[in-house]
């Protein structure tokens, strides 16, 4: 591995015991498999995507400015190339999507501060996510079983509105794009919006590059 490039080895187990600990989860058991009928996934460990600062702040993100996650089919090259010294200076959350799409479950990056690691503690669903085995889609809610109520998407809308959080988002100007998909969608079906369950209720025609 490079030397910046540290590997840590958890099983299901020991992260729900961390988890416990730290966050208040209330699992007995923690799953890393699942799908809902439109076959996306639904692992229960995507939902405390948004409590990760805050388990590991004490020891294993203890000496950073900054931490994040990535979904695990997603390579990065050189991160400083996209999230720049003037981007992080004028930042406390980096989402890659447009607004209003305030998180992403496959990339985020979060300043290290304690006001920004709890942040998900501000979302009045944080107790049903903590005691529901099933993936709720917390670390995104803007589709799923908390699309019309208060995700770790929706707290940070809300308090990137109050002045209280510089959030940082994707926009459609060139260099600016930040980390937002680049391929060129224009004239393809995209789901924009979702049942319950995952599945696709209605399609529109990109009108735009943008997904």
């Amino acid at each position: 591995l490079p030397p910046n490039v540290i590997y840590h080895s958890w099983t299901l187990d020991g992260l729900l015991v961390r988890l416990r600990a730290t966050v208040g989860a209330k699992l007995r058991t923690l799953h890393a498999t699942g799908a809902f009928a439109s076959g996306v996934s639904a692992s229960k460990l995507n939902d405390f995507k948004p409590m990760l600062g805050e388990a590991f702040a004490s020891d294993l993100l203890q000496p950073y400015d900054w931490w994040g996650y990535l979904q695990e089919d997603l390579l990065i090259g050189n991160l400083s190339r996209l999230a720049t010294p003037a981007l992080l200076a004028d930042a406390d959350v980096v989402s890659p999507y447009f607004a209003p799409f305030n998180s992403s479950g496959v990339l985020m990056i979060w300043r290290n501060e304690q006001r920004v690691r709890t942040l998900w503690r501000l979302s009045r669903d944080a107790p049903r996510v903590l005691a529901s085995p099933t993936y709720l889609v917390f670390d995104e809610g803007w589709w799923g079983a908390l699309a019309h109520a208060d995700s770790i998407s929706a707290v940070l809308g809300r308090e990137a509105a109050a002045g209280r959080l510089r959030l940082t988002r994707a926009t459609a100007r060139g260099a600016d794009r930040w980390m937002a998909d680049d391929k060129r969608y224009v004239g393809a079906q995209c789901c924009t919006r979702l049942g319950g369950n995952g599945s696709c209720e209605k399609l529109n025609v990109v009108t735009r590059a943008q997904h």
